[in-house]
């Protein structure tokens, strides 16, 4: 059941199996008192199955409390919505693609207008405390035409940068590339990764990573990205 599905992928608690046992070992003592006090089957059967059952619901309520209750809540919404209307839930959809980039914390940066070809909304993410709201930690935008160049802006108090390099396989430092932010030519350092380079910036209190083929890097011109429609336009099929 879809409903389900979200609800445990959300759980900011997840049980031990441990847990469970005792649940069980409390629910057979229980319905052992309940048999020989009132001698009702069916009332010992719910005595034995009560404690499994108050436990995986006290685990089910940690995805509606803390952090992760509004992306629980969200994605409930959008699913009621999807049996009601695809074309509403698409559009809600996207609303909610687009929000950490129209209120980014931090500026975002992409190629110039001079620049043809499309453009795309790229990856998030997100971080909270055990209490506390989503706090948007990374974003990146998407130039595609012919090969690709992901621009993503992440902040430098949550090693942002260290991390995406290992989860893009980047190797070694590889040397410096200038590249022109705003105008201003800034050193970056790159590595190869995967597929293609990584040129990584610190600029004011963020950090710039820069994802292409080695031979696009040269040319890349970054400038900050205040109107974010074409970039939402661009996640049209």
């Amino acid at each position: 059941m879809r409903l389900v599905q979200i609800v445990r992928s959300h759980r900011s608690h997840l049980p031990a199996p441990w847990i469970y046992v005792v649940a069980l070992l409390v629910g057979v003592a229980l319905a052992a008192v309940t048999w020989w006090l009132l001698r009702s089957w069916w009332l010992s059967a719910l005595v034995l199955i009560a404690p499994a059952r108050v436990a995986a619901l006290l685990f089910a309520a940690t995805a509606f409390t803390g952090g992760r209750a509004a992306e629980t809540w969200s994605r409930l919404k959008l699913d009621v919505l999807a049996s009601v209307s695809q074309r509403r839930a698409r559009e809600l959809a996207v609303r909610r693609r687009a929000a950490p980039f129209r209120d980014a914390p931090f500026p975002l940066y992409g190629l110039p207008p001079t620049w043809h070809g499309r453009r795309m909304l790229g990856s998030t993410s997100s971080t909270a405390d055990r209490r506390g709201p989503m706090r948007t930690t990374a974003l990146e935008l998407r130039h595609v035409n012919g090969s690709t160049v992901d621009v993503e802006v992440c902040r430098l108090d949550d090693d942002g940068v260290a991390v995406r390099l290992d989860e893009l396989g980047a190797d070694a430092d590889g040397g410096v590339v200038l590249i022109p932010v705003d105008g201003q030519r800034c050193e970056f350092r790159y590595r190869a990764s995967d597929d293609g380079v990584v040129a990584h910036a610190q600029v004011d209190d963020h950090a710039i990573l820069v994802h292409c083929d080695r031979s696009a890097l040269e040319d890349v011109e970054l400038v900050r990205i205040t109107d974010v429609q074409p970039y939402i336009d661009g996640m049209a099929p």
